[in-house]
């Protein structure tokens, strides 16, 4: 809970009087109050500062010479943000420019903490890792021009300070636990910033130090690898060429982590994002993917386990997202799991699934799903028409939904292999939809099903494969019926 500080600044703004910069005075009237605000809540000290931050002839520059010198000496600290974000909300049209100032008083803070001997703890980290997280605050609140200004005195207090506290691929090993915390939230605050934004991401990795192979991956991913050089350069080769044909769109990865080189697991909470964190497992890549997942008669196409568990992550990262923005695909979901029940041969991987497992779990479909899609999503499509023609046909429902899932409500969708050393190869693929009108969920209860929806649906049930394109004709309930070609 926000503690409440008391302020009378946001009703005296006409009061404040002009002043060229910060008096000598003033910088320790100001270093007073903002000292007994780093422990406590304090009315008067609230207000000292209060006046100080409405009074726009102390510059930015101003404050930011001021910052550097108190921290020095000081920390900041959870008491602090908790003023800051309070002073923010009182300030009315002025808000922009104290969140603009809490922020350069956060990176001073940052610089000096990164500063410190990497084998310190105490009250360095607690200041870095309070200001990381105020910064990620910021960065998803403030517009524009002052984002970008407060994006560069973050760059600035990166500069390296980051080898031994980055954990990213390519850099040096980081030993300390504190210093492990400090740097996975200093990663996930810069996404924050530039994550969707190349020349952002170049920026970040310039002013980190990073290194290849965890530089090239951030740059052309948007996504930071968190192994501490756990993962060889096979695996890590693999992992890059996952992640760039996975469309950034579809998800909000920022960081791909490795729990057993962290020993800690930043997917499982603990750090302040607005994006995912999706962790990994370092199978070894000649451990490969099952070949009794495919039907008799047909190819049987395997990869690497490691790179098909690795995309089965980045897919319940799309799944979460894309069912949120499109409540369709969830209805579609249910209509499938509904129809095909808890016997595991309505399902394209039937093999080594147990009975039930949607029914009691209906998100797992389509990260199940992805094991097949990412090895050969064309010999999946020959898997789900073997199984149409039986007649089974929930699993070409099944692929249909998967695609849809995979366009990001747009005209194409990606279709993928993935070659025995792992690397991952797309092509982009047309589709069609049709409308569909009163479908309403069945009686499966889940946080990724709509319990209600209305209006017309619209349901995938065309796509380009080579060598053509098939389209299928679908039932009241959204079911594929016929196929009836191009």
């Amino acid at each position: 809970m926000r503690r409440v500080v008391r302020i009378g600044f946001a009703l005296s703004v006409a009061c404040v009087a002009s002043a060229a910069g910060l008096t000598s005075g003033q910088r320790d009237e100001l270093t007073k109050a903002l000292d007994v605000l780093s422990s406590q809540n304090d009315t008067a000290s609230a207000n000292t500062m209060g006046k100080a931050l409405l009074d726009t002839d102390i510059s930015l520059d101003d404050w930011s010479d001021f910052f550097k010198t108190f921290f020095d000496d000081h920390a900041f600290t959870t008491a602090q943000a908790s003023f800051w974000d309070y002073a923010i909300g009182q300030a009315g049209d002025s808000g922009e420019r104290i969140a603009t100032i809490s922020g350069l008083a956060s990176t001073a803070a940052l610089r000096k903490a990164l500063s410190q001997p990497k084998t310190s703890s105490g009250q360095a980290h607690g200041s870095a890792w309070n200001a990381a997280v105020w910064l990620q605050k910021l960065a998803t609140e403030l517009p524009g021009q002052n984002r970008q200004q407060l994006f560069s005195a973050f760059n600035a207090a990166l500069q390296g300070e980051c080898n031994g506290v980055v954990p990213s691929s390519g850099m040096q090993r980081v030993q300390n636990m504190d210093n492990m915390r400090v740097g996975i939230q200093l990663c996930l605050t810069a996404a924050e910033f530039t994550a969707r934004n190349e020349d952002g991401r170049t920026a970040v990795a310039a002013a980190m130090g990073l290194q290849d192979p965890g530089r090239t991956f951030w740059i052309r991913s948007g996504a930071f690898l968190l192994d501490n050089n756990y993962l060889n350069k096979a695996q890590v080769r693999s992992l890059g060429s996952l992640a760039e044909a996975v469309p950034s769109s579809l998800h909000s990865v920022v960081a791909v982590a490795v729990s057993q080189g962290l020993s800690l697991d930043p997917s499982a909470g603990g750090f302040h994002t607005s994006a995912q964190i999706i962790s990994i497992q370092p199978i070894a890549m000649g451990v490969a993917t099952d070949p009794a997942e495919w039907l008799q008669g047909l190819p049987r196409p395997v990869a690497p386990l490691f790179t098909i568990r690795a995309a089965q992550q980045y897919v319940r990262a799309i799944q979460q997202v894309q069912f949120h923005k499109r409540p369709a695909l969830g209805l579609r979901l249910a209509g499938i799991i509904q129809s095909a029940g808890a016997e595991r041969a309505g399902y394209l991987l039937s093999n080594s699934i147990p009975s039930g497992r949607y029914v009691h779990s209906p998100a797992a479909l389509m990260p199940d799903t992805a094991y097949l899609w990412f090895i050969d999503t064309e010999n999946t499509f020959r898997q789900a028409m073997e199984l149409f023609n039986v007649p089974i046909k929930e699993p070409v429902d099944e692929f249909l939904l998967f695609a849809d899932m995979m366009t990001g409500g747009g005209g194409s969708s990606v279709l993928f292999h993935t070659d025995p050393r792992g690397i991952v190869t797309f092509q982009k693929a047309a589709v069609g939809r049709v409308a569909l009108e009163g479908i309403q969920p069945p009686g499966i209860v889940a946080p990724i099903i709509p319990s209600a929806i209305a209006g017309t649906q619209y349901y995938l049930n065309a796509i380009q494969l080579r060598p053509r394109s098939v389209r299928f004709k679908l039932d009241s309930l959204g079911h594929a019926a016929e196929l009836i070609g191009p």
